[in-house]
C-alpha cells in the first residue's frame, strides 16, 4: 500500500486549440508546482515549459474548422515530481538533429538556444511520442532540496 506521500494525484485539462487557450494549463500548472513546494524560480521555469509547449501543440494543430480539435494536458503529482503530459491531434513534428538534442539535455542551457527548444531545457526528462493520432511530449520536473 502506497503511503500518504507517495500517492500520486492526476489533473486533466482540455482546452481548444486556440491560441490564447494556454494561459489555463500554464496557471493550472503554476496552482499545482506551489502546493507541491517548488521553488519559485523553478515554477517560473515550468509555466514557461507548459505555455511554450502548449502553444507549439495550438500551432501545429489542423484548424478547429477541421473538426473538434483539443489539447490535452496532464499533470501527474508523484511524491518528489510533476510529470506533465501535452497531446495534441497535429501530425507529427520533424526530427531534431542529434546534436541539438545533446544541447537539450546539456547544463547549463548553453547561450543561443532557441526559444522554442529552450522549455525543453528546462526539465529534467522529456519524452515524445508521435502517432497516426497525434503527438506528445511529456515534461518531468522533479523537487530539488
Amino acid at each position: 500500500m502506497e503511503s500518504p506521500s507517495e500517492i500520486s494525484r492526476i489533473v486533466k485539462v482540455s482546452i481548444p486549440s486556440e491560441l490564447g487557450y494556454e494561459k489555463i494549463p500554464r496557471n493550472v500548472a503554476n496552482t499545482l508546482a506551489q502546493r507541491m513546494g517548488f521553488s519559485g524560480e523553478r515554477i517560473e521555469d515550468l509555466m514557461v515549459s507548459v505555455a511554450e509547449a502548449v502553444t507549439n501543440s495550438i500551432q501545429h494543430n489542423p484548424s478547429p474548422d477541421a473538426g473538434l480539435q483539443e489539447v490535452v494536458v496532464i499533470f501527474w503529482l508523484k511524491a518528489r515530481s510533476l510529470v506533465i503530459k501535452v497531446i495534441d491531434q497535429g501530425p507529427p513534428p520533424v526530427e531534431l538533429p542529434p546534436e541539438l538534442l545533446e544541447l537539450i539535455h546539456r547544463r547549463p542551457i548553453p547561450p543561443g538556444i532557441d526559444l522554442w527548444v529552450s522549455p525543453l531545457c528546462f526539465a529534467d526528462e522529456v519524452k515524445t511520442r508521435s502517432s497516426s493520432e497525434g503527438n506528445e511530449i511529456e515534461l518531468t520536473f522533479h523537487l530539488r532540496e
